[in-house]
């Protein structure tokens, strides 16, 4: 085994403490704030004159999917973070392989949420309150999105650093995930943006208009699929773009 200094096993802690608690505060966000949210502005527009509301129907899915992601946090919370919580005191782990403690449901999860959406996409469009639907479908997609970062930081970030604090192994080494093709003016402004950078801040530093900050930032979200900020940061720490420490998750 790798022998560590106290200074690195400090510096690992501190990174499993923060993203310990970015995961903590997401499912917050997600179970008590977006998911009710959505569920309310669902049963805003079933209509129950008719028996076979289509909106309902998809009520109704939308109702057992949240039943099984709040099963799937239930469990992270009452093993996984109860574990890493053990090894950040000091304790000794009821279970010495963080990978048998992590649920491989993440990509059922998306998988099903995505069906959600696009379900509710080509089956409300006959709606007469057709702003209130396109609201939820926003609302969705957004949802969608913070889903995916949610998973992609419990998958590349949180059980690699969590080894990393266990076995002293460096996951800053492990390889990082494909890199789409961003040219290199496009990943300067990608890092710009992880960094909590306006539009006009970033023109300023690399000497360009707000105009084709917008222009390079629209084309960035093309080639990612990510529309956020969050989406494009975790991108450019997954990639080595950025460092995590520099990151306030």
């Amino acid at each position: 085994m790798e022998v560590i200094s106290n200074k690195d096993n400090s510096v690992k802690t501190l990174n499993v403490r923060m993203l310990l608690n970015y995961l903590k505060r997401t499912h917050n966000y997600f179970l008590d704030y977006q998911f009710p949210i959505l569920r309310q502005k669902l049963a805003a527009t079933i209509d129950y004159s008719e028996k076979n509301d289509i909106i309902y129907l998809i009520f109704r899915y939308f109702e057992k999917y949240v039943k099984e992601v709040e099963h799937h946090m239930k469990y992270e919370e009452e093993n996984v973070f109860r574990y890493v919580n053990d090894l950040l005191e000091g304790k000794r782990p009821y279970n010495s392989q963080i990978n048998n403690l992590v649920s491989r449901h993440h990509k059922d999860i998306e998988n099903k949420f995505h069906e959600l959406k696009n379900l509710f996409e080509h089956y409300s469009s006959s709606s007469r309150n057709s702003e209130k639907i396109q609201e939820i479908l926003t609302d969705l997609c957004n949802v969608e999105e913070d889903l995916t970062i949610h998973c992609m930081v419990e998958d590349h970030f949180f059980v690699p650093a969590v080894r990393a604090l266990k076995y002293g192994e460096n996951y800053d080494e492990k390889p990082a995930s494909p890199n789409v093709n961003l040219s290199d003016r496009e990943k300067d402004i990608a890092i710009c943006v992880s960094k909590g950078m306006s539009n006009k801040e970033i023109a300023e530093k690399l000497f360009l208009s707000v105009h084709t900050i917008t222009t390079h930032r629209r084309n960035i979200a093309k080639k990612l699929n990510i529309h956020s900020p969050a989406g494009i940061t975790i991108y450019c720490i997954v990639n080595k773009l950025v460092d995590p420490k520099d990151i306030n998750l």
